[in-house]
């Protein structure tokens, strides 16, 4: 009989360890440690806030995730989702010169993938024009052009021209080339679209990549970290860079991995947003500004990642959940492992860590949102410079990763729904 049961044990075992490795090597500890030297490199300056190096950190989380196959947010044409970081007034990217008058934002719709798109000229346009009321077909029209269009709509057009495009189905690529949608009553003698300082010196930029769901694509699960830290400060040990390797390197590298692995299964019945968010170390306002876009009640679940690359609370094979008696997410993800070998610390509920970081911004909205940590801020390079590479546990990052993934595999195939966090 002990047999029998050892070995019903080891078949189970055997199952959900399969879900893990299954494109096992995608989640490799050469390639965990490569994305979090980078990323925590001295070359980055401790992505700080409003800092180019923050921006390079983001170009490389967009990079991986062209390279893993993930779609932008929908109605986005790259990864990037801008935000003001530093006042709650909307900033606009594009600023133009019309007939040598400044143009109201309510006049044009610029179409171009760049983050900050180079000064361009009348001369710089194929010009189209249209007479008569803006609609998808005109929207479409020019999307594969081989050069820059101007489409000069002619007709006064309606309040909410401009919303309209959000209805409009996309091809699911950017447009060949630039495309600029102007209505004015006068035809271009000159032009300049420039990009608005406040948008270069104001705005922040979450990172956010998808995985249309197979089954279920109106049920979104999140996972999440954020990619910024504190950036370069004077210290008294002549350093001066805060790396953050352990906050929050390993958990932006860690969304990666998820990434590339779920791509490859390319089965997920729940759609899957990736969501690298800019703004934690300075509010959670990368989180807050997204949470306000999306319907809460079409989030399943938010699993935030966050310092995973050292273990002061945990000790190896094991995580805790932030806030965890706030949903029966911990119960899912417990039952997912039960036959695992890694294991579900008690959360500590030490030092409001549920409300600290980007799932609590979710949470506020009942959507069951907490947050994967394996230490906490008691750890002694927190928020110093000794944050640094050299010192994170890649091979327990890695189980951690793939514990992550058989730990929401029921959530992901639409098995198993968390209740939501009371409000």
């Amino acid at each position: 009989m002990r047999k029998i049961i050892c070995s019903l044990s080891l078949f189970f075992l055997v199952q959900t360890f399969l879900y893990a490795q299954d494109f096992g090597d995608s989640i490799s500890e050469k390639e965990t440690s490569a994305a979090l030297n980078f990323l925590s490199s001295d070359k980055l300056k401790g992505r700080g806030n409003f800092t180019p190096e923050l921006i390079t950190a983001g170009n490389f989380i967009i990079d991986k995730f062209i390279e893993y196959g993930l779609e932008p947010f929908p109605g986005s044409f790259n990864f990037y989702q801008p935000f003001n970081g530093k006042e709650t007034r909307t900033v606009y990217r594009d600023q133009i010169s019309w007939n040598a008058r400044k143009l109201d934002q309510s006049k044009f719709f610029y179409l171009s993938s760049e983050l900050f798109p180079e000064r361009q000229t009348l001369k710089d346009f194929n010009v189209v024009t249209y007479d008569g009321i803006f609609n998808d077909s005109i929207y479409l029209a020019h999307w594969v052009d081989k050069t820059n269009t101007l489409v000069w709509l002619k007709q006064p057009q309606p309040d909410n021209w401009q919303v309209l495009i959000d209805g409009f189905r996309n091809p699911g690529f950017p447009p060949s080339k630039k495309i600029l949608f102007v209505t004015d009553s006068k035809y271009p003698s000159s032009l300049s679209i420039t990009t608005n300082p406040d948008f270069k010196s104001d705005v922040l930029f979450n990172v956010i990549g998808m995985l249309p769901g197979k089954t279920k694509p109106n049920e979104i699960v999140i996972f999440s970290a954020h990619y910024d830290h504190i950036g370069s400060l004077m210290s008294n040990d002549g350093d001066g860079i805060y790396n953050g390797a352990n906050d929050d390197a390993s958990g932006t590298t860690a969304l990666l991995m998820l990434a590339k692995y779920f791509a490859m299964r390319n089965d997920n019945d729940r759609t899957i947003f990736f969501c690298a968010f800019a703004g934690e170390e300075v509010g959670l306002l990368g989180s807050s500004f997204l949470a306000s876009k999306l319907k809460p009640e079409n989030i399943v679940a938010m699993i935030n990642i966050e310092m995973i690359g050292k273990t002061n609370v945990t000790g190896e094979n094991s995580f805790f959940l932030t806030g965890a008696r706030y949903s029966s997410l911990e119960k899912i993800m417990k039952a997912n492992l039960k036959d695992y070998p890694f294991k579900i610390h008690y959360d500590p509920e030490k030092g409001n860590l549920f409300q600290r970081s980007d799932n609590f911004s979710f949470a506020m909205k009942g959507v069951p949102a907490h947050t994967v940590m394996c230490s906490d801020d008691k750890d002694s390079c927190y928020h110093q410079t000794c944050d640094e590479a050299k010192d994170i546990n890649i091979e327990n990052m890695v189980r951690v990763i793939k514990a992550i993934v058989v730990s929401t595999s029921t959530i992901i195939t639409g098995r198993d729904t968390p209740t939501r966090v009371r409000q």
